[in-house]
């Protein structure tokens, strides 16, 4: 086994992108495009929201989360599984008949309550995930600044 192999190995394992230092950065499927393998200068990172003008890509050191909002509803559990703009939780049916919504409780990294989203879903109606995902995300950039650590 070769260094790219270990190195990519640990990296995935680990849950990291890529590698970066002050000069440069690559991400797992293109490793060492500067040809230079097991650099001491590079450490593992995570891909970054905001990339520099003029690059495809920024790999940095702090884990962040997608620009966008996903959303997957898990039929078994009758749960929306929501991860994106810096959070991630799971949005339940709460309440019976006319006032039944999706509901979510959204968390700081500290443990502390930022907000309850709600989505009306009146009887049995099960909404679908791109309106869960587009009425969460009008509401989840307003709680930028209370996100606690979890930025």
């Amino acid at each position: 086994m070769d260094v790219k192999k270990i190195t990519i190995k640990h990296l995935t394992e680990n849950g990291f992108d890529g590698l970066f230092s002050d000069e440069c950065g690559c991400k797992i499927d293109d490793l060492f495009p500067c040809g230079v393998a097991g650099v001491e200068c590079c450490q593992p990172g995570y891909e970054q929201l905001e990339t520099p003008q003029d690059f495809d890509f920024a790999i940095g050191s702090e884990k962040r989360f997608a620009k966008t909002l996903k959303v997957e509803y898990d039929q078994e559990n009758r749960v929306f599984n929501c991860s994106g703009l810096s959070h991630e939780f799971i949005g339940y049916f709460a309440g019976t008949g006319d006032s039944r919504v999706v509901e979510s409780e959204v968390f700081a990294a500290n443990g502390n309550l930022i907000d309850v989203l709600e989505f009306p879903a009146p009887g049995e109606a099960i909404p679908s995930v791109e309106e869960i995902a587009a009425s969460f995300s009008k509401k989840l950039p307003s709680m930028r600044d209370e996100r606690g650590s979890n930025a």
